[in-house]
């Protein structure tokens, strides 16, 4: 180093108090139809009431391009428009209070 400076590495630190699980989908959650075509449906079956059921769909890269909250359920059924999006693969990803799990859903035409 030049001019007898001294490196320094600064290092941020977060703790993590909540460590989610990973939910089984084949417990809590039902896809229809799969694949689809105009529409896709998600159903939502949890052991307890969740404070927060987060249902977010993406795409294969990670991009989010639809998301539902629903608050204080047990059991949740909802669908999505998939009319404009072309044929492929996607994800839905399912946030509660409890856990977390993704699983893939095909859109074909």
């Amino acid at each position: 180093f030049t001019g007898g400076g001294v490196p320094s590495v600064r290092i941020s630190l977060k703790i993590v108090d909540e460590v989610k699980e990973l939910l089984n989908p084949a417990e809590v959650l039902n896809i229809s139809p799969n694949p689809a075509n105009d529409y896709v449906a998600f159903d939502v079956t949890l052991k307890e009431t969740s404070s927060l059921v987060r249902i977010e769909l993406l795409d294969m890269t990670g991009k989010s391009f639809g998301v539902r909250e629903f608050q204080n359920l047990k059991e949740v059924s909802t669908s999505f428009n998939t009319a404009n999006l072309a044929n492929g693969s996607y994800l839905v990803r399912i946030d509660t209070d409890y856990g977390y799990t993704t699983e893939m859903f095909v859109v074909q035409k």
